[in-house]
């Protein structure tokens, strides 16, 4: 799972670099990078059929203690800092409705890979334009 932890990593990287995005990544910020003056933070997580609904929790919880510490507390991300899971591949069948709104009524995109192309649900594509 790390290994593959580490290749989505550095494919959001390269997308990030590609539009002349400065990258960073700290002992628990998986990637951070800023588009007009906004933050944006990623957690990444790979997942199987098993694990998902751990994987996503876990996800929600980093993003909100690292959104706190680094933006309130060490302020060194923008508070205005977009959160996002992204995931190895396309959760559809394994994510149900409620946690679907969960993720929007806590502002988070949820995310992944598909064809080397970073994809969401319709609702969210506005979410994630600047990526693509």
């Amino acid at each position: 799972a790390s290994k593959l932890h580490e290749l989505i990593v550095k494919k959001l990287a390269k997308i990030c670099i590609k539009k002349r995005l400065i990258v960073k990544d700290s002992v628990h910020i998986d990637l951070y990078t800023e588009y007009k003056n906004n933050g944006k933070l990623f957690e990444i997580k790979t997942f199987n059929k098993s694990n998902f609904k751990k994987q996503i929790r876990h996800a929600i919880i980093q993003l909100k203690e690292y959104h706190f510490k680094y933006t309130s507390f060490n302020k060194e991300i923008l508070s205005e800092t977009d959160l996002f899971i992204l995931l190895n591949e396309n959760p559809e069948e394994f994510i149900q409705r409620e946690q679907i709104e969960f993720l929007k009524n806590q502002n988070i995109t949820l995310c992944w890979f598909q064809n080397n192309k970073i994809e969401t649900f319709d609702e969210n594509q506005s979410n994630i334009k600047w990526l693509l």
